[in-house]
């Protein structure tokens, strides 16, 4: 029984690349359980085939959990139907306690899943743009670097910025200029995604976009876009401006043509 309880929980650390491989393990555990507790007519044994649900709780999603809390009902009952079912109030009341098991851990296990996503989210995304933050974004540029380094490859940076910006704030207060972050950001956002870039808010009204292996023109092609897209946009109060339209500043530069660093 030692045994067999032990060499399972490894599995608690172990990461197996193919999920196949875990339910093929779990399966085989169970089945080796059935063997042994068709012929072991000790009821309390049957606790043994608590720990696949606990694996899966632990692993995998709710529908996984579910699906291993099948398997180990049926063979419960299975085990039951060889011996006559002389325990069936006790296999009823084990099951029982399993289903609400398996209730509570996938509950918590996505829960828990939850939480860390968004706490993950919230140190790498700017909160109030929903883009890379600027920790994310000088993380990512020095990885980027290294990479074109390593392969002798190119890389493009733009770094725009928001003419007159203090203006706008003084002019209509600072949760309107929130709401023009957030406009711009899901612009530069939109047009990033189509070029496969990295865009993160540098900080204040400036924001930075990086270009893995694109050279200065196609840098300068999608900057141009994103000026004109910002100054053809519609944003409130925006006739209190100099150019009375909101418009940006973009500064490019190549790796590691203008820079080696």
């Amino acid at each position: 029984i030692f045994i067999l309880i032990f060499s399972f929980i490894p599995l608690l650390k172990l990461n197996f690349k193919s999920k196949k491989m875990d339910f093929s393990i779990i399966f085989l555990y169970v089945f080796i359980c059935f063997i042994f507790l068709l012929f072991e007519k000790q009821n309390v044994f049957k606790v043994l085939l608590i720990l696949p649900i606990v694996i899966s709780s632990l692993r995998y999603n709710k529908k996984t959990v579910y699906g291993t809390l099948i398997v180990v009902l049926v063979t419960i009952f299975l085990i039951g139907y060889f011996n006559d079912f002389i325990d069936i109030d006790s296999d009823i009341m084990l099951s029982g306690v399993f289903i609400l098991l398996a209730w509570l851990l996938s509950n918590m296990t996505e829960t828990e899943a939850k939480i860390r996503g968004e706490l993950e989210r919230l140190a790498t995304h700017d909160s109030l743009t929903d883009i890379l933050n600027h920790r994310s974004f000088q993380n990512i540029l020095d990885e980027k670097i290294l990479e074109a380094e390593k392969e002798k490859s190119i890389l493009s940076l733009l770094l725009l910025d928001i003419d007159y910006f203090k203006i706008y704030n003084d002019s209509l207060g600072h949760q309107n200029g929130d709401q023009v972050l957030k406009k711009v950001a899901n612009i530069i956002k939109e047009f990033s995604s189509k070029e496969k870039a990295y865009c993160a808010r540098y900080g204040g009204e400036e924001f930075a976009i990086i270009l893995p292996n694109s050279e200065i023109g196609v840098a300068k092609a999608l900057a141009e876009k994103i000026r004109t897209t910002i100054e053809n946009t519609e944003f409130k109060g925006m006739e209190v401006l100099p150019k009375g339209k909101l418009t940006v500043s973009i500064g490019i530069a190549q790796y590691p043509i203008m820079a080696d660093n």
